[in-house]
């Protein structure tokens, strides 16, 4: 997995669609995502299958007492570009401890280090429980200033989605990953079939 810091919303918008193959360019990267900090941050996430690299750090990144992923790579807004490897299954359960970042809401100290690694084992805590243990206050805000959405947008748009996002909900950081859509005709799936202008062929 590479990490790409960026700048400027132009920049990152731009370098999704290109990974993405939105210029027609296949083969393209086997997994392309970007997390978007605030309008001009985001950490774009470039990855693709391989065998053992010696040369390169393997990072457990789904153990107990790691770093909320989402945390862990914001650092490299800083850091820099960085190159590791990352087993296959704790990618794909690299956000599930903090729950995307709704933890941090209802568990403002989850991502301290000795909480992670003394309590890290409990996480994600059980939604029932954590109603259950809930303040009144809490529970107003997590049920009036939260933003729960997946929306398949044409990346060719994203950067008026990101406009939009920030004018209705001000909510930051955003999780955006490549999603292709076939044309297989009308009524074969949930999803309209794309307008012809958006079809890469």
């Amino acid at each position: 997995m590479t990490y790409i810091p960026v700048k400027s919303m132009e920049d990152y918008c731009d370098m999704i669609r290109t990974l993405s193959g939105d210029e027609g360019e296949y083969p393209t990267s086997d997994y392309v995502e970007a997390t978007i900090y605030s309008k001009n941050e985001a950490v774009v996430m470039v990855g693709d299958y391989s065998d053992h690299n010696p040369s390169l750090q393997v990072n457990h990144v789904a153990r107990w007492y790691k770093p909320w992923f989402y945390e862990y790579i914001k650092g490299f807004l800083s850091e820099g570009k960085h190159t590791e490897l990352i087993p296959l299954r704790e990618y794909l359960l690299r956000d599930n401890r903090a729950t995307f970042w709704v933890a941090e809401s209802m568990i403002p100290f989850g991502n301290n280090p000795h909480f992670r690694l003394l309590f890290g084992w409990l996480l994600p805590p059980k939604p029932a429980f954590l109603k259950f243990t809930t303040m009144l206050g809490v529970c107003n805000f997590t049920f009036t200033k939260q933003v729960f959405q997946d929306i398949v947008l044409p990346i060719r748009k994203l950067e008026e989605q990101i406009e939009k996002s920030e004018e209705l909900f001000d909510a930051y950081p955003l999780l955006v990953y490549r999603c292709r859509v076939y044309d297989r005709g009308d009524h074969s799936s949930q999803l309209k079939p794309p307008n012809k202008e958006r079809i890469l062929s």
